[in-house]
């Protein structure tokens, strides 16, 4: 969502200029929070009384492997149907592990994987090596297809990472940052569903 944003911002306001701030969850807040971005794009979370967190995105993680994997002749992936596999999971550092973890303890469910990563990028290419496989963003679509891998569904239950646009609760955006966060506004959708 971002790249096209950013596109459609840099036609109809040419003259802004847009600082990127690449950050972790943790440090997309702290960046509002200090006054270092008007807005972050970030993962939905416990809630700051100083945030304010807009809706916009969502998606489901999905179950990436390669197409010689036994599981990739299923529809759907069940968080049971993990127990035998080669899991290569994302470190606890991560906001999406973060999360994950969260969400499966509420449902009772424990995963265990046999690889632990720091980024997406590594444990896509682990999986196109026929290491393992991997519980990623359903966003991830763009890195795995460049691997020629399978993302199948999640299901029992679904979970799905909910973007935000963060910004501060008792700030005015600027011109330019309020153009941005419109046209942020009206771009909200769901990745990952077919």
């Amino acid at each position: 969502m971002l790249p096209e944003s950013m596109r459609r911002y840099a036609l109809t306001h040419p003259a802004n200029r847009i600082r990127i701030i690449d950050a972790n969850g943790f440090g997309v807040r702290d960046s509002v929070l200090n006054g270092q971005a008007e807005l972050g794009i970030g993962l939905q979370s416990n809630h700051h009384r100083d945030l304010m967190e807009t809706l916009r995105l969502e998606g489901p993680f999905v179950f990436f492997c390669r197409p010689d994997h036994p599981l990739n002749a299923n529809k759907t992936i069940t968080w049971s149907d993990l127990r035998e596999a080669q899991l290569i999971e994302i470190n606890t550092i991560s906001a999406n592990r973060i999360f994950l973890d969260f969400q499966l303890a509420k449902h009772g469910i424990e995963v265990s994987g046999s690889y632990e990563v720091r980024h997406r990028s590594t444990a896509i290419g682990l999986v196109a090596a026929g290491i393992g496989v991997a519980i990623l963003p359903a966003a991830t679509l763009d890195e795995g297809a460049d691997y020629g891998l399978c993302r199948l569904p999640l299901v029992r239950p679904v979970i799905k990472r909910k973007f935000c646009v963060i910004t501060e609760r008792n700030s005015t955006l600027s011109p330019a940052a309020s153009a941005f966060f419109d046209l942020l506004m009206t771009q909200a959708r769901v990745v990952g569903q077919s």
